[in-house]
C-alpha cells in the first residue's frame, strides 16, 4: 500500500510539473506553443508606398503588449478586386520588455475609398529576452481606415521555442 500511495504521489507531482512547467518563461527548448496577439492603434500613410502603425493590446505569450510596425507596399495583387500587395514587419513588445518580430506577406483588399482589409501569413524574425531564438509562423488578418486613422490586427500560430 505505501508503495502504490509513494507512486501516485510522485506521479502526481509530476504531472502538476509538467503542468506548470508551461505557464513560466521557462520552458523546454523545442517546445511548441499556441501563439495569438491582438491590437487596436493608430494608423498612417508615411509615403505613397509606406505605412506605420502603433498601438496596445494582449496576446499569449505575450499578457499585455504593445507594437509597432511598418507596411511597404509592393504593388498590385489579384487576390481580390484592387488588392495590393504588402510586406508587413511588426515588433510586439511583452510588459517585460521582452520583444517578438514577425514579417508577414499580405493582401490587402479595399473595402471603402479608405478602408482595407488584410490578411497573410506571418513567420517570426527576431525575439529578444524570452524570445531569443524563437521560430514560429501563422496567419494575420487586419483591418485599417486611413480616414479615422485607426487599425486591429490580429496574429494566430505557434511558436517553437
Amino acid at each position: 500500500m505505501r508503495t502504490r500511495r509513494g507512486i501516485g504521489a510522485v506521479g502526481a507531482a509530476l504531472v502538476v510539473g509538467t503542468l506548470l512547467a508551461g505557464s513560466g518563461p521557462a520552458q523546454a527548448a523545442g517546445a511548441e506553443v499556441p501563439f495569438t496577439a491582438k491590437l487596436d492603434g493608430q494608423i498612417a500613410f508615411t509615403s505613397d508606398t509606406t505605412v506605420a502603425w502603433s498601438g496596445t493590446g494582449t496576446g499569449l505569450q505575450l499578457g499585455s503588449a504593445t507594437g509597432s510596425g511598418s507596411i511597404a507596399l509592393t504593388g498590385p495583387d489579384d487576390g481580390c478586386p484592387g488588392g495590393i500587395a504588402n510586406v508587413h514587419t511588426a515588433t510586439l513588445t511583452a510588459a517585460s520588455g521582452d520583444t517578438l518580430t514577425l514579417t508577414s506577406a499580405d493582401v490587402a483588399c479595399p473595402v471603402s475609398p479608405y478602408e482595407f482589409h488584410g490578411s497573410g501569413h506571418w513567420t517570426v524574425t527576431a525575439g529578444t529576452g524570452r524570445f531569443a531564438g524563437v521560430t514560429g509562423s501563422g496567419s494575420i488578418i487586419g483591418h485599417g481606415n486611413f480616414a479615422t486613422g485607426v487599425f486591429t490586427v490580429s496574429w494566430t500560430g505557434s511558436l517553437t521555442l
